[in-house]
């Protein structure tokens, strides 16, 4: 594998269900080892009957013949869905790479057909011929999974001998491997979940496939089951660690349309964050079933790529009489193997990225920046979500709601809690398969300069409801009126849109005097504005969420847990639930400080002492160190640099820094790269609260053409009266 590890191939199959019938459509792309193929597309296929009546109870039917005739079913049907489905030159393509191709990615919108069950002309089934994963939509992949903390749920009624695969994870326990025996219950293993440290976790029992794939489900002790729905409130703390999940029972792979969307276990656990999922695609031999899953664990202990252990794991309980062996399927990376979760970036698959089907970003957890920050980030969900249950579920009513297009204004100052909130909103509605997240700066950009029709088809292209994210609304005026001027008389599925800004002052007030019926439209029924309230209005309640806090950062952060809360919860400045967690920081280092400037000063010092350390790496002299604030203060208020180019343009803006070398600039925006990045080149200085602060202190210290710098950057923004993240 190459090019930042991808799969040396990557088939996208699409479905359209518009028309009278349903429609696949293929796309090829391939690596340095298939030269020629870049996003080559194929013939489309339509479908002359409904997957499901076709596969309905091929299995089933398999299963009833003769042991020694069990296999032949299977090679008649893989060899009938190669001729019907793969059209002719996807067929020839696929065919003559087989020897450069060792992986293969599919990446399917349908999601019945087992494509692992194509049997090439060779006589190959296609999982026999390639390496072959899966994966679900633009979703971030792991290319790295710790085998550290194992779960493993076997409920000891269910009759099926899985002695051997309960002795092979007891076995790893010798190796300081932390191994539990989860309670095979729906309340243990919902436990388990929310503690979100399971690096690897397996199921080995009943699975069962229903005709609503959401309801599929594993079968637990007492008669008891877990399901994809289960997978929620606090269950989808699971995904946080991003692990294996490997579900070892009949059916668990099957996939199906559920209300909104694809659904299915797959489909919820990379919805919830998992890096890779394996399970069956019909039933299996417990005997089969325990051999596959230690020797795919066995593979994967000695080094192997996940698909290339995945591949031999089948190889190993080949079998003409059992046909177990053809009922795995993986999502996963084809590449990913066991190791530490380091800094190197996920994976994205670029029929996805290239294409830009998905234009919503929805901020994925992940390993922490190295930044002291960090921890408070949004995204990186360090402190689990609470205390707006509530505002949630009104949230989810409307957008779930009746009308086809609906605006929603949320203002509150920095650090209330706005994009916690529009995060959990989006990443719920992705779940159930909306398109939904946060409008991007290149999306932004693209628009303002006259494509904003693409942004609207885009969304529109995806045939799903849309949730639209725009944070600092006040700023993005352009944008924002090409998508109100289209939503205003859109009629179909539902659009929202969800606006988030420090307050609704002069922008707002010009925006609703936009003519073109804009302004109509943001008086109407459509549109609403929401101040966020404090997420803790008590002072019990502010004790309780800096309690969470506290705990969650002592996990992360492996330091005690400091022990009161401030003794002045009632202050003002303790609403901004960033103040407060903030101050959970603080107490955690042993400071004293519990004022509003006293905590954000504690939390600059944190930042300025991280990057100081690292001028001698970058053989920087000291008289540079006092530049670095303003030099960070800057890049924050241009929303960081994209470029390094662009970083050391913003630096020669600032009169410290104008008579430097070159190759002291470089250093300098190097260092700062390594202390902050991120999606672009350096981040700015985040939370916004914090970046503000340090604008705010570098101000004081002499830096005064910032103002200068900030007040341009705004009046090109057209809006003289806000700068965007600065009071």
């Amino acid at each position: 594998m190459s090019e930042g590890q991808a799969p040396d191939l990557e088939l996208r199959i699409g479905l359209d269900r518009g028309g009278l019938q349903s429609v696949l459509s293929f796309e090829l792309h391939g690596y340095d080892c298939t030269p020629g193929i870049h996003f080559q597309r194929f013939e489309d296929r339509p479908l002359a009957e409904d997957p499901t009546q076709l596969l309905k109870g091929f299995a089933e039917r398999a299963h009833l013949q003769d042991e020694v005739d069990r296999l032949h079913p299977f090679l008649d049907f893989g060899s009938y869905l190669y001729e019907l489905l793969i059209p002719d030159a996807l067929r020839e393509t696929l065919e003559t790479h087989l020897e450069p191709v060792r992986s293969l990615q599919i990446h399917s919108e349908e999601p019945w057909i087992p494509w692992e069950l194509l049997r090439l002309r060779t006589g190959s089934f296609l999982c026999q011929a390639f390496d072959v994963t899966r994966w679900l939509g633009a979703r971030p992949q792991p290319l790295r999974f710790p085998f550290e903390s194992i779960g493993l749920i076997a409920p000891r009624d269910s009759e099926l001998d899985v002695d051997d695969e309960i002795a092979f994870f007891e076995g790893l326990g010798e190796s300081d491997r932390q191994i539990d025996r989860i309670l095979a219950t729906p309340a243990g293993v919902r436990a388990a979940c929310a503690t979100g440290r399971y690096d690897v976790l397996h199921f080995s029992g009943h699975g069962r496939a229903l005709q609503i794939a959401d309801r599929a489900e594993i079968r637990l002790e007492n008669r008891t089951v877990f399901s994809p729905l289960n997978l929620y409130g606090d269950a989808r703390r699971l995904g946080q660690s991003r692990p294996l999940v490997f579900l070892n029972g009949c059916h668990t792979g099957r996939g199906g349309f559920s209300l909104t969307g694809l659904g299915g276990w797959a489909e919820h656990l990379l919805a919830i964050g998992c890096g890779a999922f394996a399970g069956t695609h019909w039933a299996v031999q417990s005997e089969s079933a325990a051999a596959f899953a230690t020797s795919f664990y066995g593979g994967l202990l000695e080094g192997l790529p996940m698909a290339r252990a995945f591949r031999e794991a089948r190889a190993a309980i080949h079998s003409e009489t059992d046909p177990s062996w053809l009922a795995y399927t993986l999502y996963a990376h084809p590449g990913a193997r066991l190791g530490p979760q380091g800094p190197e970036p996920l994976f994205v698959s670029k029929l996805h990225k290239d294409r830009h089907d998905v234009i919503l970003e929805i901020p994925e957890p992940q390993t922490l920046r190295p930044n002291p920050s960090a921890v408070l980030r949004a995204e990186h969900q360090v402190v689990p979500f609470h205390g707006r249950d509530e505002e949630l579920a009104e949230l989810y009513d409307w957008c779930t709601g009746d009308m086809p297009a609906a605006v929603r204004l949320y203002t509150g100052a920095g650090g209330m809690g706005k994009t916690r909130l529009a995060l959990e909103i989006a990443r719920h509605l992705r779940d159930e398969r909306w398109q939904s997240g946060f409008l991007s700066g290149d999306d932004a950009s693209d628009a303002d300069q006259g494509r904003p029709e693409d942004l609207w088809q885009a969304l529109l292209r995806t045939g799903r409801p849309s949730l639209v994210v725009m944070d600092y609304a006040e700023s993005r005026r352009p944008l924002l009126i090409s998508l109100l001027r289209r939503m205003k008389s859109h009629q179909g599925l539902p659009v929202r849109l969800l606006l988030l800004a420090r307050g609704a002052r002069d922008w707002w007030t010009r925006l609703k005097s936009e003519g073109g019926g804009i302004g109509e439209f943001l008086q109407g029924p459509s549109t609403a504005v929401r101040a966020l309230r404090p997420l803790a209005p008590s002072s019990e309640e502010k004790r309780v969420s800096y309690r969470i806090a506290a705990t969650a950062f002592s996990k992360a952060l492996d330091k005690p847990v400091p022990a009161e809360p401030p003794e002045n919860l009632d202050a003002p400045f303790f609403d901004r639930v960033l103040l407060l967690h903030m101050s959970a920081l603080v107490k955690m280092d042993g400071q004293a400080t519990s004022s509003e400037e006293g905590i954000l000063d504690f939390m600059l010092f944190r930042e300025r002492r991280f990057w100081e350390r690292r001028v001698p790496d970058w053989h920087l002299p000291p008289t540079v160190v006092p530049g670095l604030g303003r030099a960070l203060a800057l890049i924050t208020l241009a929303g960081g640099a994209a470029t390094e180019t662009a970083a050391v343009e913003e630096l020669r803006k600032l009169r410290f820094f104008a008579d430097r070398e070159h190759d002291v600039l470089i250093s300098v925006v190097r260092l700062l790269r390594e202390c902050y990045p991120g999606r672009l080149w350096i981040e700015p200085l985040q939370p916004d609260t914090l970046g503000q602060h340090l604008y705010r202190r570098e101000l004081e210290d002499g830096a005064d053409e910032l103002l200068t710098i900030a007040t341009g950057l705004d009046a090109a923004d057209g809006d003289a009266d806000e700068i965007e993240g600065i009071d």
